[in-house]
């Protein structure tokens, strides 16, 4: 999706003395050639008509960035007052969940544009150091008012370019019946560019006023944009009728949704990852890190396919084939940790633990998720 390059950057600078144009270099760590941007459109009213520059105290390298290095397109949001909550001071390892995190609120330096080489490029930072110039001219109140507008129709631009990608075979799985494991994999594989798509929308819009109606729009959701405008009419109206009336849940059924999976298959998956994590506190590397961080997730995922196959929904409504779908996911998992597993082999490193044992154990459990798989196999037949 978007091109987050915030740690990347070693300094900037952004020009939009000239109205209606934004132009720019950008130095990024392990290039010697900058960025250079040209941009139509213009900053938001605290960098328009300004010259911006930026640097960042602990820029980070990365060989993968593959930008180009010509930049041409238009702006999306660009402003050094963007609006974010700050954690301080904040260590994972020794953060608990009784306690309260300790936050602030700050500017965060916002450039966004979207090429026509790269499409959606952001950098944002509450820790550069920057500089703002005297501005060569203001904004008016309705040329911030079409800028804004003008920003949101390139993101939506972008979303449709994204949604025009989406290969047909999934998108039909998705809006159709899937009716077998292969067909829940092309839904669930549309499903998550799905996910994808709406976690860089509500990024985008989480602060904004409007951001339902904006996400909704970006979505092609018809009806909640509807909805939203229908709430939007009734609210000149007396308070009481914006309240939403619900039943209170019963709650044995609540207990049962929210009852774990209580697989034996699961319960080992997750004791023996959690041993793994234990075992490796003290020795990570690339390959251990891939090793743990993918067989870690294998238990929820078969947790997640088994919930699915424990629900009782009638002959009508066959899950065994999503449940094989999900089930492959694991396996999938499963296979990048052994893949690690194998290369810590080859590389005869010391570790506190032996290498074959969980080779073995992992082979195991693949063997005992396709045997599941077989299961709900013969149950969809």
């Amino acid at each position: 999706m978007a091109w987050r390059i915030a740690e990347n950057v070693v300094r900037g600078e952004i020009d939009n003395r000239t109205p209606g144009l934004v132009q720019g270099k950008i130095w990024v760590a392990g290039r010697h050639v900058p960025l250079t941007l040209r941009l139509s459109g213009n900053g938001h009213k605290d960098l328009a008509g300004c010259k911006l520059t930026f640097s960042n105290p602990a820029p980070k390298l990365d060989p993968t960035l593959t930008l180009k290095a010509d930049q041409t397109g238009v702006v999306g949001d660009m402003t050094a007052a963007r609006k974010v909550r700050v954690i301080d001071n904040f260590d994972p390892e020794a953060a608990t969940a009784d306690e309260p995190f300790s936050e602030h609120t700050a500017n965060a330096l916002y450039l966004e544009w979207f090429s026509d080489a790269n499409g959606r490029v952001v950098i944002e930072s509450t820790d550069y150091e920057i500089g703002i110039g005297e501005p060569a001219w203001r904004p008016s109140p309705e040329d911030e008012a079409r800028q804004l507008e003008a920003n949101t129709e390139a993101m939506q631009s972008f979303m449709d370019r994204i949604s025009e990608s989406f290969a047909p075979r999934e998108e039909a799985a998705y809006n159709g019946d899937p009716k077998d494991e292969f067909e829940w994999e092309l839904f669930l594989r549309a499903s998550d560019r799905r996910s994808t798509k709406l976690g860089e929308l509500l990024e985008k819009y989480k602060d904004h006023p409007d951001r339902d109606r904006l996400v909704a729009r970006a979505m092609g959701w018809k009806e909640i944009e509807e909805m939203l405008d229908a709430q939007a009419e009734s609210s000149t109206e007396e308070e009481e009728d914006d309240a939403l009336e619900f039943e209170e849940p019963d709650e044995e059924e609540v207990a049962r949704a929210e009852k774990p999976v209580q697989h034996p298959l699961v319960r080992r998956i997750i004791d023996r990852s959690v041993e793994l994590s234990r075992l490796t506190d003290d020795q990570r590397d690339e390959d251990i890190d891939e090793m743990l961080g993918s067989y870690m997730v294998v238990g929820p995922k078969v947790a997640g396919a088994l919930t699915i196959g424990d629900r009782d929904l009638g002959p009508d409504l066959d899950m065994s084939g999503l449940v094989v779908a999900k089930l492959k996911r694991a396996v999938g998992e499963l296979s990048r940790a052994l893949s690690a597993a194998d290369r810590l082999r080859e590389s005869k490193r010391q570790l506190p633990f032996s290498i074959e044992d969980w080779i073995t154990e992992m082979l195991e459990t693949r063997q005992a998720i396709l045997a599941l798989m077989d299961e709900f196999r013969k149950r969809s037949e």
